[in-house]
């Protein structure tokens, strides 16, 4: 602790007293929220990729896949094998388990929320780049060029409630230095927001991370190119989102999910308590195909209903010399930290053939005030039942007791207010899933078993590792023990181990799956681990050993010290004590006053008298400190002769580590989560086992988190008779929280491996082997880098801690080769490989920015006044895109040589904004070049709002619908003596008023050209090369459904459709779409149907008719079934139409009327929805028929007689 001591003088008094009315707020830990349950799980698979990188096996469920229009949308149960953390709560389906179904944007805060009033208010006033800084003056510390710590200016004067303070920041702002001091809240803990959240989007199987740049437009960070819009709400306070794909399909998350979060004792769960609201998560709501088709998702959310899980904890420890007013006594604070979540389930899905729902029971044990999913049910548009996937998750994994597992020694923890019993020690388990068909007869059942000989102990234990993985160690706390230097002083403490621990790790992991055919699939996993190399320094003691038996008189000895008992210190034992062990016995009974000492000489003096008890206990003594060089010697004095030979005795006398040797040992280092090691498929129909097995090296854990922080200083003045005294006080931070998915804004750190080679055997006879190389480098953890490489000062404040800086992200996982190996004669041999080259150097990069402020030192007399200090760490944020460029592939004959190679560059946009391939070069061993060359409609730039071209107004659709399609592709070859020639040009015109293909224009010509010029658009008119020419048209109905196709000289092909958005109802060559006609009887809603057809479900009683317009004159055949006498006729009749309309007029039991020209050809198709085409009529009127299992499975299909010619049959083990 320094003192400075000022003279008193009345503004230093009024700032005392001001600093005495109004105590310093030490600064707590953030309180980190993640997303509800139900979204963190399906979140942990955009955290930690399922891939062989990671080692994570693909584990899930299809369920349904949604087929609308050119939308497909899978829905699936899907199961995350990285291991379970202890904190982890179970989604709806079941621990580890996620329900992948629909769609969510989450929100990872970053200094604090955008919505509201975050980085929107702020964005627009970001500082320059650091380049236009640094051209006036040099920060505290940088890194690279990813950092740079700037300092503040003490340029302004102002008043607080500290009293009178100098403060202020100067940046440059579109080159023009500004004072940022401006935007702080003197006294306010919280910064101003100068960093983006990070958003992370789920759209069924897919996932993308984006910022808001610095002008406020969002940035997707890596491949894919979306357009992100908020949508702004009558409340404009939190924003909805449209989200546009390459396909021009739009996603609309439109339903909030708000939470709840409160630090300390004030649980939110109480409406009293219910103060920091906070947005985070936003569910999909709607899907617009940019063609044609709809899917709009349902949930359902409960007023005042509210997810309660169990809270987190932070843990600050202070480590200082003493205590000061921002260094408390007890020197370490446990927060708690609520939260609770709308309580939000998906209900339903519809779409045009039916709709989804989602059963969901409310007698869940394991998370307070949740649900758990209990079945997905589908149904046809009809409202009928199709299918019903019922999940077996009515159970639960129970934790192991209390006293196994360490827990915080508060009393918040172990009085719970508001829980119901088995919210701390259950976890929802699926045990697994039956499948039910239609009419709820045929059943099929999957299983799951787990890793249960381990349990998990309790959600409340510390018992973690780094990661939030159970490690089985005693914690009763979070931080692990470490050292810190504090004014010249070593200070070293103690802390919980928060090491991976392998033999505990797979506790609570699947372990097995049995199929419903009586299949298994099994699973066995390994830690993930990786060798290192440190230097191991073996210490040496000196010692002398004794030992005397009872009735004896003679003592053995072995050691360093001489016959009589001395030894001469060496000179590098200066200082180091001199251990002295006795445990001595005595056998007969001697008077008390009968002893025997041990007598330490030092150069021939005695130097200490030990006295040694007999009564068979052990003692040491270390009291004794050597001096280099001088001689010492060690005797037993016992009270006599007798006496001594009576007792039975044993010594050691001996010196700590005199010596040492060195060497380098390799050891094995586990880190968190798992590693897939072996994959064993079972086959009972052949009774064989496929068996993948994965090995792997070259490991890298990426980050590890950080306990301490940098040093900090405590202030304050005190007043002393007719003196102000003026105290600092120096110290560090210990803290810690409890592990959640999405805590923090930076990439989620995850183990990756540099080589995985996984070999394929079947009854252990091995068939072949694949090898992958990854980038395993880590990421830039600036954090991390910051914390170890004592770049920054002291920041000379209680404010400590630094703000978590985004990670630099710089290939970690990219692909680098596959090799592929196979079974042949003489062993395993080379079949390919391929590898992949990649280039990040021209990044494009978003700078901002992350602040610490607080109260500093005081100034000296005569001003007294006092700096409110603050520091910017200003941050870059690359953008990564599309950054594979170069393929290079080989083949080996069956001899394992080489015999060809070929290669592929591949080139990418950067100025449109669309992100695709412009351009792929492939070339060969031979000497052959080809580049293939694409331009997308959002390549023509410069296009009027309302264009007169109809191919230019096309292509300004395209674009204004974020529809991302080639307009023109060519192939370039290009000579060995580097000439260019010319061919294979497609052009694709589009409608002006939907975003579909209107023609297909191909390149025409009897040789290549050796000149071309691309496509363009001058003066809002389209220019082509003239070679080009007309080959196929396209026509579509209202709702963008194909009616026409056509060669330019061929015949046509045209549709009739019904409700249906992707299959017709009918198929006709060699005729427009406004000659034909069929009716099935299928989708019709008039009277008279009955269910006894010739094709599909419905046939037709009684008098039908159909006026027929606009089909031109000419020669038609009508056709349609007649039932006559119990059974199905053919009528056929040739038809002449004359003034372009005819009238269709049958009675009795009809079905399949079909209507067309003389010379074309119908075939038509009924279907079922939801299950399929249940028969196909060629244009002989021949019907086949398809049946389907209850399951929706194709079981007959027969012809036209009705006899089976083809039969599926599906077992399943019983």
């Amino acid at each position: 602790m320094i003192r400075r001591v000022f003279g008193l003088f009345s503004l230093a008094a009024a700032i005392l007293v001001s600093v005495l009315a109004s105590a310093q707020t030490a600064p707590q830990l953030k309180v980190l929220t993640p997303p509800s349950p139900e979204v963190s799980a399906l979140g942990k698979f955009g955290l930690i990729p399922v891939n062989n990188f990671s080692g994570v096996p693909s584990i899930s469920y299809p369920v349904f896949t949604i087929e609308e229009g050119d939308i497909s949308f899978p829905i699936s149960l899907k199961y995350h094998a990285s291991g379970i953390k202890v904190k982890e709560d179970a989604s709806e389906v079941g621990l580890g388990w996620a329900l992948s179904a629909g769609g969510t944007i989450i929100s990872s805060e970053r200094e604090r929320p955008d919505f509201p009033a975050g980085f929107p208010t702020y964005a627009a006033d970001m500082p320059d780049a650091p380049d236009a800084t640094t051209s006036s003056r040099n920060p505290i510390a940088s890194f690279g060029d990813h950092y740079y710590l700037w300092g503040g200016d003490l340029s302004i004067v102002g008043d607080s409630p500290e009293g009178l303070l100098y403060y202020g920041m100067t940046l440059p702002y579109k080159g023009v230095m500004r004072h940022y001091g401006n935007f702080f809240n003197i006294g306010d803990e919280r910064p101003p927001d100068f960093a983006s959240d990070l958003y992370m989007i789920n759209i069924g199987e897919r996932s993308y991370n984006f910022v808001f740049n610095n002008e406020f437009k969002p940035v997707v960070l890596g491949d894919g190119s979306l357009k992100i819009e908020l949508i702004t709400t009558n409340t404009g306070t939190y924003p909805d989102w449209k989200v546009t794909d390459e396909k021009g399909t739009i996603y609309y998350f439109t339903f909030r999910q708000f939470n709840y979060t409160n630090t300390g004792g004030n649980d939110p769960y109480y409406i009293s308590n219910r103060t920091n609201q906070s947005l985070n998560t936003w569910h999909l709501t709607k899907i617009v195909s940019a063609v044609h088709g709809e899917i709009n998702f349902n949930y359902d959310k409960p007023m005042q209903s509210f997810i309660h899980p169990l809270p987190s904890v932070s843990e600050v420890e202070w480590v200082a010399g003493t205590s000061s007013p921002n260094v408390p006594p007890s020197r370490r604070i446990i927060t708690t930290n609520y939260s609770v979540y709308d309580q939000v389930n998906l209900s339903s899905i519809s779409f045009s053939d039916g709709s989804i729902r989602f059963i969901y029971n409310n007698d869940r044990q394991d998370l307070d005030n949740s649900k758990r999913l209990t079945s997905i049910e589908i149904y046809n548009k009809s409202d009928e039942l199709q299918r019903k996937v019922q999940l077996l998750n009515n159970a639960y994994f129970n934790s192991s007791s209390t006293a196994e597992a360490g827990y915080l020694s508060n009393s918040t923890f172990m009085f719970l207010p508001g829980y119901p019993a088995g919210v701390i020690d259950k976890r929802l388990k699926l045990n697994g899933i039956t499948e039910t068909d239609a009419v709820g007869g045929a059943v099929k059942t999957t299983r799951y078993a787990y890793n249960e000989q381990i349990q998990l102990p309790d959600k409340l234990s510390y018992s973690i590792d780094h990661w939030g993985y159970y490690n089985g160690a005693y914690n009763y706390r979070l931080t692990p023990p470490g050292t810190v230097n504090l004014n010249s002083q070593e200070i070293s403490f103690e802390g919980a181990n928060r090491e991976a621990n392998p033999n505990v790790m797979q506790s609570g992991i699947l372990t097995s799956i049995t199929h419903p055919t009586g299949g298994t699939t099994t699973f066995t996993y390994e830690t993930n681990q990786f060798p290192f190399t440190e230097l191991v320094t073996t210490y040496q003691d000196a010692s002398q050993n004794y030992y005397k038996a009872s009735g004896s008189a003679i003592m053995n000895s072995s050691g360093f010290m001489n016959a009589d008992g001395s030894f001469t210190a060496a000179s590098g034992w200066n200082d180091k004590k001199l251990y002295i062990f006795n445990m001595v016995s005595a056998t007969v009974s001697y008077p008390s006053h009968y002893e025997l000492s041990a007598v330490v000489y030092e150069n021939n003096m005695v130097l200490k008298r030990i006295r040694i008890f007999t009564t068979n206990t052990s003692s040491i003594d270390s009291s004794i400190r050597l001096v280099g060089g001088r001689t010492y010697k060690v005797v037993l004095d016992p009270a006599s002769q007798d006496f001594y030979n009576s007792l039975q005795i044993r010594m050691q006398v001996y010196i700590k580590q005199v010596s040492s040797t060195s060497s380098y040992v390799t050891r094995t280092r586990y880190s968190g989560g798992l590693r897939v090691n072996k994959i064993s498929n079972y086959d009972p129909l052949s009774g064989k086992t496929n068996i993948k097995k994965y090995t792997y090296s070259g490991g890298n854990e990426d980050d590890l988190p950080i306990y301490i922080s940098q040093a900090g200083t405590d202030h304050w003045m005190e007043m002393h008779n007719t003196e102000v005294a003026v105290y600092s006080n120096g110290f560090f931070k210990r803290f810690g929280q409890s592990i959640y998915p999405f805590s923090n804004g930076t990439n989620a750190p995850y183990f990756g491996y540099k080589n995985v080679t996984i070999s394929e055997s079947e009854n252990n006879d091995l068939n072949g082997t694949t090898e992958y190389t990854y980038n395993a480098t880590g990421n830039l953890n600036l954090n991390t880098i910051i914390a170890y490489s004592n770049v920054l000062p002291q920041t000379g404040m209680p404010n400590c801690i630094i703000p978590s800086i985004p990670s630099i992200g710089g290939g970690r996982g990219d692909l680098i080769e596959e090799k592929i190996f196979r079974k042949k004669e003489g062993g395993l041999k080379p079949v390919s490989s391929t590898f992949y080259i990649y280039n990040r150097d021209r990044t494009s990069r978003i700078w901002q920015f992350l602040f610490q402020m607080g109260y500093g030192p005081y100034l000296p007399a005569p001003r007294g006044a006092r700096v409110y200090q603050m520091y910017a760490h200003q941050f870059s944020i690359p953008v990564y895109r599309n950054a594979l460029t170069t393929k290079n592939s080989y083949l080996y004959d069956d001899d394992g040589n080489q015999i060809f190679n070929q290669y592929e560059t591949y080139t990418y946009d950067k100025v449109n904004e669309h992100y695709q391939l412009i351009k792929k070069t492939t070339g060969d061993s031979k000497g052959n070049v080809v580049h293939s060359h694409i331009k997308y409609a959002q390549d023509y730039t410069n296009i009027a709002d309302n264009p007169e071209d109809l191919t230019v107004a096309g292509i300004k659709q395209m674009q204004d619908k974020h529809v991302i399609e080639p307009v023109e592709t060519y192939m370039e070859k290009v000579t060995p003596q580097g000439a260019s020639r010319y061919y294979n040009g497609v052009l694709q015109v589009f409608y002006a008023n939907k975003p579909l293909v209107k023609q297909i224009q191909f390149m025409e010509i009897t040789a290549p050209l050796a000149t071309f010029t691309p496509s363009i658009i001058q003066n809002d008119v389209f220019v082509k090369n003239t070679s080009y020419k007309e080959r196929i048209n396209f026509y579509y109905d209202n709702t963008n459904r194909l009616l026409r196709q056509s060669f330019a000289q061929g015949m046509p092909v045209s549709y009739i459709w019904g409700n249906h958005l992707k299959q017709p109802l009918a198929e006709v060559k060699n005729a427009d779409y406004t000659q034909i006609w069929f009716e099935g009887f299928e989708e019709s809603n008039f009277s008279g149907l009955v269910a006894d057809a010739y094709t599909g479900r419905f046939a037709f009683n009684g008098s039908y008719q159909k006026t027929l317009t606009g089909v031109g004159d000419g020669k038609y055949i009508l056709s349609y079934r007649l039932k006559s006498g119990g059974t199905w006729q053919l009528i056929q009749n040739e038809i002449t139409v004359n003034n372009g309309s005819y009238t269709i007029t049958l009675n009795g039991q009809i079905d399949d009327v079909r209507f067309y020209p003389y010379s074309a050809q119908m075939i038509s198709y009924t279907l079922k929805p939801l299950t399929g085409i249940t028969s196909v009529t060629d244009a002989r009127s021949v019907p086949v028929y398809y049946e389907y299992d209850n399951f929706q499975r194709l079981k007959n299909i027969r012809d036209h007689n009705r006899q089976i010619l083809k039969s599926a049959e599906y077992k399943y083990a019983q």
